[in-house]
């Protein structure tokens, strides 16, 4: 039989919930640096609206694909292959050139791979800066 104390904490858990969900949204969306969350599929769970522009992508857009199949021709394949090798590690700094990024004629640009382990979900925060 649940009583309202039952249902009061699960509704405070619920609002717990919703409200981590904004903030982590919020600092996504609030960094100025170009952030992605990738599942260990490589596909896109999240992107920042900087790193939807360096790609080329309207907001949302690329969610739900391989973060290389994005923006095709702009990841070098042999980094691609290199992240995957390396993304069960904690930090694995890569540099991988993003041919035609934001009109700087491909100039590198470095990427740096975070493994986040969030309750049994493995998950990558990519961060890109200026080479």
């Amino acid at each position: 039989m649940l009583t309202l104390s039952d249902i009061a904490e699960a509704k405070e858990r619920e609002r717990e919930l919703v409200y981590s969900r904004r903030l982590a949204e919020a600092v996504l969306q609030a960094a100025a640096q170009p952030l992605a969350l990738i599942g260990d599929d490589l596909k896109l769970r999240a992107l920042n609206s900087a790193f939807a522009a360096l790609l080329g992508l309207r907001g949302e857009d690329g969610v739900g694909r391989r973060f290389d199949e994005v923006a095709p021709g702009k990841w070098d394949a042999e980094g691609l292959r290199e992240l995957q090798v390396k993304r069960a590690r904690g930090r694995a700094p890569l540099a991988l050139p993003l041919a035609g990024a934001a009109g700087d004629g491909g100039t590198p640009q470095r990427l740096t791979a975070h493994r986040l382990d969030i309750v049994g979900d493995e998950v990558i925060l990519l961060s890109i800066d200026p080479g």
